[in-house]
């Protein structure tokens, strides 16, 4: 298990009352301690910063920052690659599922589930450069109209990036029908315009389709997709790069949503007036009627 290694630190090591109420609290928080400081640990445990890192010193470990890392990294060894001679975004589902067949009636499986969503944001945190965003936040401002662009299994994740850009921004267009549909959508696109491009293997006919609409008019585009290496990546804008691999037949959804919560929270950071006011006047007529 994943826990154990750390289990065996700590149980190694000569801790005081504090120390050992701390070293527990890390064991059974193991997939979020990566996120916390020396100060969140400590409130919710009601005892100073000084604490928790004398605790990651006793633990072994030169600070509490080192201690996180060594936790990413064990997390990270949770990433289940394809057990394939191809590639994990050439599998089918049927192949996947047959790929993690044994994972998947482990005992741990839920643990392998748990591990997999957290180290998937890892992942999408290591591949992708805080400062690059501020690029991806100037096309959405800066563009007339917004195509948020899902189709097949990224559908929904488009729904809720667009739901939630409506908040912050006006001519905000869903675009997640696989078909002709598609295509008129973007009937009256132009270079004043910008489309967000969510796409995860086996990469459907329509993403190209969409992406080349945009090119030919001069279009940004916001590519959000599992590698920057795919064929798909060329000539557009701004890339997000997320890891789609799952234990078993499905891609999983959690690093693009992620995605989109990055974008979301950093967008509503630079543009709060527009925010309250586009967020009151929708409120407003959405609690007259019950809609929640």
């Amino acid at each position: 298990m994943i826990t154990q290694e750390f289990e065996n630190r700590i149980k190694s090591k000569r801790l005081t009352q504090v120390e050992q109420v701390v070293a527990e609290y890390i064991l059974h928080n193991f997939h979020t301690v990566g996120f916390m400081t020396t100060t969140d640990i400590a409130n919710e445990l009601n005892i100073s910063d000084a604490s928790v890192f004398r605790t990651a010193r006793s633990l072994g470990y030169n600070g509490f920052e080192e201690l996180k890392t060594e936790i990413k990294n064990l997390v990270s060894k949770q990433l289940q690659a394809a057990n394939s001679l191809r590639e994990y975004s050439q599998l089918a589902p049927i192949e996947r599922f047959q790929s993690n067949w044994d994972s998947l009636f482990e005992n741990d499986a839920i643990e392998k589930l748990t591990n997999n969503a957290i180290a998937s944001i890892y992942d999408v945190i290591d591949r992708n450069s805080k400062n690059n965003i501020n690029s991806c936040l100037d096309i959405l401002l800066n563009s007339r109209n917004k195509y948020v662009c899902g189709f097949r299994s990224t559908a929904f994740v488009a729904n809720f990036l667009a739901f939630e850009l409506l908040f912050l921004l006006n001519n905000v267009i869903l675009n997640t029908h696989a078909d002709g549909k598609a295509i008129e959508r973007l009937a009256d696109i132009t270079s004043e315009d910008c489309v967000i491009l969510l796409v995860y293997p086996r990469y459907s006919n329509i993403n190209y389709i969409v992406k080349q609409i945009a090119l030919d008019v001069g279009a940004k585009i916001i590519l959000v997709i599992d590698k920057i290496s795919h064929e798909l990546v060329k000539d557009v804008d701004f890339v997000f790069a997320c890891n789609p691999r799952s234990i078993s037949y499905y891609n999983t959804i959690i690093p693009m949503v992620f995605i989109c919560e990055i974008i979301i929270s950093e967008l509503s950071k630079v543009i709060p007036d527009a925010f309250r006011k586009r967020s009151e006047f929708i409120c407003k007529y959405m609690d007259a009627v019950g809609l929640y």
